[in-house]
């Protein structure tokens, strides 16, 4: 009998990764909030996970800010 050589398998091609929807309205993820803020990634990602900054929301996987309602709330003024 003879073997026949099996061909390597091809690679999947890696999927591209949109990032998410972009739009002047909100900053999506903690590092665009962070820049929103003036503060590092590190230190917002710690103020949003322990709930200091009110504004910011998750959806799915992703901290989302509605950038008007983070300014008002950094402003000390009430957010509509």
């Amino acid at each position: 009998m003879s073997r026949k050589s099996k061909r390597p398998r091809r690679r999947k091609r890696a999927r591209t990764v949109t990032s998410a929807p972009t739009s002047s309205r909100y900053a999506w993820g903690v590092a665009a909030i962070a820049a929103e803020i003036g503060r590092t990634v590190n230190a917002t990602d710690h103020l949003v996970r322990k709930g200091f900054i009110k504004s910011v929301r998750k959806v799915g996987h992703h901290w989302v800010a509605d950038i008007e309602q983070l300014h008002a709330e950094l402003r000390g003024e009430s957010a509509s």
